[in-house]
């Protein structure tokens, strides 16, 4: 995709989202290493990823990012910038990285696959 056609199709998902209901979003950033969490209001992940750059609160590397659920409360002092992962800790006590669920999730197949072994002895 060119330049051109990238922006092409910014401007339409951009276009899509407007009609959406803002609600928060949880952007988490990575390079090799956690870059920080940002947490704000928009109408959808390209809205949020286009204002955490007008906020000046993306920190570059790669970008995940899920909408939270409605009902979801966020003090204000962790809305629109950069969170550190203690301050993500704080509001989110059980997070982990996604690393972190993946190896979760490899032991317990691992785990798994022991025991099936079990019960076929």
């Amino acid at each position: 995709m060119n330049p051109e056609q990238f922006n092409t199709r910014v401007r339409h998902l951009l276009k899509q989202e407007s009609h959406n209901t803002p609600q928060l979003w949880y952007l988490s950033f990575a390079d090799k290493k956690f870059l920080g969490v940002v947490i704000l209001r928009a109408k959808g992940l390209v809205h949020a990823n286009l204002l955490s750059h007008r906020l000046m609160v993306n920190p570059g590397g790669q970008m995940m990012g899920v909408p939270l659920d409605r009902g979801t409360k966020i003090p204000k002092k962790y809305l629109n910038r950069l969170l550190t992962r203690s301050e993500v800790l704080e509001i989110f006590p059980d997070a982990k990285s996604l690393k972190e669920h993946e190896q979760a999730e490899l032991i317990r197949k691992a785990n798994k696959k022991s025991e099936e072994k079990k019960t076929w002895k």
